[in-house]
This record gives structure tokens, C-alpha cells and sequence, in this order.
């Protein structure tokens, strides 16, 4: 055997002793969390399922989806105008997720790829919109609308999409997005 694969089961062997020794679960700092993330996504879903043996890899793939929601719930509070003031309301998209207050500030999940509506919109204001990928944790498409009605249709970029819709004018998420990344 080669002399690496040879100390990489020694240090599989003696972590398995250590780790069997421990009362308990084991409690990770966030900087460990994003250490060993870091490291395991590195090496491939493959490789990982093999090598991490701390955790299970679920567990890691866990910790990396709650650190891009993380970034995004960063970004949409300071973007949101009045949290207290949205509601959840599927009625108001076909989707079946959105937060809103009603006429002024939505936030849509489309979970798949294919076009949905939002509905309750004010016919003839002006509105900006911003579709955020969440995977990547990066903006996917700005611009403005001015429905002819009540409702407008988006396609969003990805699975796993977030729309912010906003009435009125704010900074860009995508300006918040990046003291995040």
C-alpha cells in the first residue's frame, strides 16, 4: 500500500478509538462546523462518504444548507421592510410559499424550476423584483414590473428559488449579498 493510504487508515482507525471513548454527543464550534464542511465538500460526495466518519456526511451536507440560509435570511432582513407587518399567504402565489404584505412586500419560495404567479399585486405601480438563487446564494435576476392587473407570472432561474418583491425602492439584494459571501 502506498505510504498516504496507509496514514489515512491509521488516522481512521485512531479517531474511531477516540471517538468511541467520548460520553456523549460530540459539540461543535461554528468555526469547526464551517472547517470540516469546507474540507469534506472539497474532497466529493464519493470520498466523503467514506472519510467522514465525525459526523455523518447528511450531517455535513445539513450544515451546508443552514449556512446558505443563513445568508439568505441576512439578506432578506435587511432588505424587508416590516417582518412584523408580512403574513405567511398561499393564496397569494401558486406556488404555495409566500410571506406578504399584501399590495407592498412579497417573498416567494418556487421550489421547482417552472413559471408561478403572484397574485394581490397593485395594478399599474411600479414594483422591483430580485430572484435569488439559493444554492449559490446569489442573484439570478433584477428588474421592475408594472402589472396590467392584479397578478404577474415569473420564471425563475433555478430549483430552489427565492422572489423578493417590493413595492418600493431599495438597495439591491445583491449589494447586501455580498458582505455575506
Amino acid at each position: 500500500m502506498p505510504e498516504l493510504t496507509l496514514q489515512n487508515e491509521y488516522l481512521r482507525l485512531e479517531n474511531k478509538i477516540l471517538k468511541s471513548r467520548l460520553p456523549g454527543r460530540i459539540r461543535f464550534t461554528d468555526d469547526e462546523r464551517r472547517s470540516l464542511v469546507d474540507a469534506a465538500l472539497a474532497m466529493g460526495s464519493k470520498l466523503m462518504e467514506t472519510v467522514v466518519n465525525i459526523v455523518k456526511p447528511t450531517t455535513i451536507l445539513a450544515w451546508q444548507v443552514a449556512r446558505e440560509n443563513v445568508r439568505l435570511i441576512h439578506v432578506l432582513a435587511e432588505r424587508v421592510q416590516d417582518i412584523t407587518s408580512m403574513n405567511p399567504r398561499e393564496d397569494l402565489t401558486s406556488t404555495g410559499y409566500c410571506l406578504a404584505n399584501e399590495g407592498q412586500e412579497y417573498i416567494v419560495y418556487a421550489e421547482q424550476q417552472k413559471g408561478f404567479q403572484v397574485n394581490g399585486l397593485q395594478a399599474g405601480q411600479e414594483y422591483r423584483y430580485e430572484l435569488i438563487n439559493i444554492a449559490e446564494a446569489s442573484i439570478q435576476e433584477t428588474g421592475r414590473i408594472t402589472p396590467d392587473g392584479r397578478m404577474h407570472r415569473f420564471s425563475p432561474p433555478c430549483d430552489g428559488a427565492v422572489l423578493y418583491l417590493t413595492l418600493r425602492d431599495r438597495r439591491s439584494a445583491g449589494q447586501q449579498l455580498e458582505k455575506y459571501l
